[in-house]
């Protein structure tokens, strides 16, 4: 193949035909000359004869020269009979980039208010003429407007980075839209437009730390277009909880100190339990919000405190827990964030009923949630959570702690 564009997108198609056995194990590779390979592998019922298939097999190059040489090999490992793989025809075609990725995720909700935006194109771009408009959800107006020719908007390959000249507003609607020809390929091809605003919307979050309602996967927040620095299902179920593509690492007394996360408690003693069903939660989440451990036996003032270790110096995260009602009761409790550890930054909750914590966004007992709080890393910190529980036993239950890492460092949502 030759004549490529180099830093080009193109569909690479090519029709297959297996003539008469069609047996498991008879595989195609696909191998370019640079030594990339993608391996595609026939399964069918054995002895099926006298048959012809005709198959299109589709993948995507991104040419990094102007020509390549293609090989098909066959490989019949049962090593006997006629088993010809024939192919009938090799179709190239120089596509477009679109946008495939961004941040904040579509529809996605808790976004730190300072944050860039990231859009992530499936090939290297260039800019071209155009406006990105950020425009405020509930009644359309132009929050902001980026010119592509300015430095608020940045290119590295792939990777388009817009930076808003102010935060954004708390708990507000936002959504973002790109001109056609804002960005176009090493072809001088215009990439196509992102508008409406349906395609790329989002929320900011509320307070900085806050609560949001979950009842499914759908909801939780969990993805595996997130990159995790902890992904921690705590009680006896082994393994983890197994949620939107995403292992949760099954955390127990034995595992404490693993995972880079360590528990400590004031007073009274671990327990790691089973659990009861999860409160109205359905799908996978059900196995997170079922088991938990719990500081049993605390004496009032009690503290349990959580450490969460192995970050990265100056890089932005959100951590999750997930909470429920363990039984109608009050288990009033505090909670302390402290992104330096034991220095001036803090940022806490001072009252939180565990069972029924109203007054703080949790507000029907019987639902799950999780309490989220985005912070920045601090050279040679940990993130310390403390809880300090207020009457006698009032054991806090962790069922399931998250600690995402915000883009553009992390992997990107697909936008459909």
């Amino acid at each position: 193949m030759s004549g490529l564009v180099i830093g080009g997108t193109y569909e690479l198609s090519f029709f297959e035909s297996y003539r008469t056995e069609k047996l498991p194990g008879n595989d195609l590779s696909v191998i370019l000359d640079e030594g990339l390979a993608t391996a595609v592998t026939i399964y069918s019922n054995a002895n099926v004869t006298n048959r012809t298939w005709i198959l299109r097999r589709t993948s995507q190059l991104v040419a990094a020269k102007t020509s390549y040489t293609l090989t098909f090999r066959s490989t019949h490992p049962l090593g006997t009979g006629d088993r010809t793989t024939i192919i009938d025809g090799v179709l190239l075609t120089l596509v477009e980039p679109t946008v495939k990725t961004v941040y904040p995720a579509d529809n996605s909700t808790g976004m730190l208010v300072g944050a860039n935006l990231v859009a992530t194109f499936d090939a290297d771009v260039l800019k071209g003429t155009g406006n990105i408009t950020l425009r405020q959800s509930s009644d359309d107006s132009i929050v902001e407007t980026f010119d592509v020719a300015t430095n608020a908007v940045t290119v590295n390959g792939a990777q388009v980075t817009i930076n808003p000249v102010s935060d954004l507003a708390r708990q507000t609607g936002y959504y973002v839209e790109i001109d056609a020809g804002a960005f176009k390929d090493h072809a001088d091809r215009s990439c196509p437009a992102v508008s409406g605003n349906s395609k790329w919307n989002f929320t900011t979050m509320t307070d900085i730390i806050s609560f949001v309602k979950i009842t499914s996967d759908a909801d939780c927040d969990i993805g595996a277009y997130k990159t995790y620095t902890h992904k921690l299902d705590f009680g006896q179920g082994i393994p983890g909880a197994l949620i939107n593509g995403v292992q949760f690492n099954a955390y127990n007394h034995a595992t404490n100190g693993f995972f880079n996360f360590s528990r400590a408690i004031s007073s009274g003693s671990y327990d790691d339990h089973a659990g009861n069903g999860g409160y109205n939660v359905s799908g996978n989440l059900a196995n997170l919000m079922t088991d938990m451990y719990y500081n049993g036996g605390c004496a009032a003032g009690g503290t349990t405190t959580w450490t969460l270790s192995g970050l990265t110096p100056g890089a932005d995260y959100i951590t999750r827990i997930y909470v429920r009602q363990w039984e109608a009761g009050s288990r009033p409790a505090s909670m302390v964030f402290d992104p330096d550890g034991a220095g001036p930054l803090s940022d806490a909750v001072s009252q939180i009923n565990e069972d029924n914590a109203t007054s703080v966004g949790m507000a029907a007992a019987n639902d799950a949630y999780y309490i989220s709080y985005p912070f920045r890393a601090v050279a040679g910190q940990n993130l310390l959570i403390t809880v300090t529980q207020h009457t006698t036993n009032g054991s806090w239950h962790l069922y399931g702690l998250t600690n995402e890492m915000v883009p553009p460092a992390g992997t990107l949502i697909l936008i459909q």
